[in-house]
């Protein structure tokens, strides 16, 4: 379906709006805020979905506060390599026309039902129509203000949508041989998942493997953990052995003192030892009489 004209007078806040010259792709239509862009969708919504004839809330809402006027929709449209043009009004004098190729034209309820027919959607049997159950695949695409981030309802138009997808792709992922496909990799995965997704065959027997082999690798990390704690351990210096190194070297210095040679006067040399039960590492032990050199 391609628009190339919309026109709108007395919808809501629009009094009049006429756009023209659509070109084929992508159209964008800007405006301040409130300038009336969601009642264009509104209005374009109404004619090519709604009844001529609806009544209650549905028409209040499409009329302009506090006036009675005629809320009218003209759309001119191209399906299928056919031109149309649609007109719609509603409320005071409802009205609906659409003119087809070769000048063939459809009104009334005649015009709504082949517009249902062109467009391949239904219509309700009575209220408003709702994008998601009447519009078809048009339901999908038709986005309102507010409703971007719902996620598009299928609805009615499932098989016409699947059916479209096999057209597009043929025969990569469509129709049987697509099929084919799903039925393989239901296979497939049977061989590793029963219905529950638990692991099944030579699946669960490497499973259950994976899982002995990293239990019996957490065992070999906490020994590894407690040798070398032991190592640690060994090494370690105890305090009897430091106490026996200790006095070694105070007999050393001892001797030295003994040994010690030095003038006649009176000198006194002190005489230091560590004692492994004080932090001190020497105190005071006594004083050693001058040594007179040997031979005199």
């Amino acid at each position: 379906m391609k628009l190339s004209r919309v026109q709108v007078t007395d919808f809501r806040k629009l009094t009049r709006v006429v756009i023209e010259d659509l070109a084929p792709g992508l159209n964008v239509v800007v405006g301040d805020n409130e300038a009336g862009k969601s009642t264009l969708l509104a209005a374009m919504r109404a004619a090519l979905f709604e009844r001529h004839r609806v009544t209650g809330q549905i028409v209040d809402e499409m009329l302009p506060y506090g006036r009675q006027v005629r809320p009218t929709v003209e759309i001119d449209f191209s399906m299928g390599g056919a031109d149309y043009r649609l007109l719609k009004a509603f409320a005071s004098r409802p009205e609906a026309r659409l003119i087809g190729a070769g000048g063939t034209e459809w009104t009334g309820d005649e015009a709504d039902e082949t517009l249902s027919r062109i467009l391949r959607f239904t219509r309700p049997g009575r209220g408003e129509s709702k994008p998601d159950q009447h519009h078809g695949a048009f339901g999908m695409l038709w986005v309102s203000q507010g409703t971007a981030h719902h996620t598009p309802s299928i609805g009615a138009v499932r098989e016409q949508v699947a059916g479209a997808i096999e057209r597009e792709v043929g025969a990569v992922a469509g129709g049987e041989h697509g099929r084919s496909m799903l039925q393989r990799a239901a296979d497939r995965q049977a061989l590793f998942w029963d219905k529950l997704r638990r692991p099944r065959g030579d699946y669960r027997k490497a499973v259950e493997e994976l899982a002995g082999s990293r239990a019996q690798r957490d065992a070999v990390r906490g020994r590894l953990r407690e040798l070398e704690a032991d190592v640690a351990t060994a090494h370690r210096p105890s305090l009897q052995g430091t106490g026996i190194r200790r006095r070694r070297h105070s007999r050393w210095w001892l001797g030295q003192a003994i040994r010690w040679r030095g003038p006649r006067r009176a000198t006194p040399a002190v005489l230091c030892r560590h004692d492994p039960g004080t932090a001190q590492p020497c105190h005071h032990v006594g004083r050693l009489a001058p040594v007179r050199a040997a031979g005199r």
